[in-house]
């Protein structure tokens, strides 16, 4: 399936406004603003999944809507200096799961601390990218991965290519490989 045919028919999926294909020069700006991002109280983020993203074969940029495929899984975790994970974030899919557990902290409807896990001064949060389950091997491609850049990078990106700046609509980064 080439490129064209692709984009055309992510562009069908539900939550979809637009897409574009992301160029190298734009590549590097999101990769520059990413590693100025940090979390709550100076706390240093690891974008794993933005390097998985853009390292695959086609890289796009997705303006979607809240309907758009939510993670199924956990995409951020708080790890120690030592990679244990002490927190992490909760898909909505997932929430009755941790509920029934616990112990457990909450810091916001979707995020959980350990109560046992020694934080030390090393906490950094991990950022791990989403499998995309809109394509299978007929569409010809083998792996779709997705990650939310942050709101300054959003904004980057929807100024490059004209987008409006919509609270509404987000970016989303998909990489794409194909078999």
């Amino acid at each position: 399936m080439s490129v064209e045919a692709i984009i055309e028919s992510l562009s069908k999926h539900r939550g979809v406004r637009q897409i574009v294909l992301i160029d190298e020069e734009l590549i590097n700006v999101i990769k520059d603003e990413e590693s100025q991002v940090v979390g709550a109280l100076g706390m240093p983020i690891e974008n794993e999944a933005m390097l998985e993203c853009l390292s695959k074969e086609i890289k796009l940029c997705i303006y979607c809507d809240y309907s758009f495929e939510h993670p199924d899984d956990s995409i951020m975790f708080m790890k120690d200096g030592e990679g244990n994970i002490v927190g992490q974030d909760v898909a909505e899919c997932k929430k009755s799961q941790f509920e029934e557990k616990e112990g457990l902290i909450w810091l916001s409807e979707d995020f959980v601390l350990y109560p046992n896990a020694d934080m030390g001064s090393e906490v950094r949060m991990v950022m791990v990218s989403q499998r995309y389950h809109g394509f299978s091997e007929e569409d010809g491609v083998s792996e779709a991965l997705l990650f939310f850049p942050a709101t300054s990078t959003d904004c980057i990106i929807k100024s490059r290519y004209g987008y409006p700046q919509d609270p509404e609509v987000g970016t989303a980064i998909m990489g794409l490989s194909l078999m």
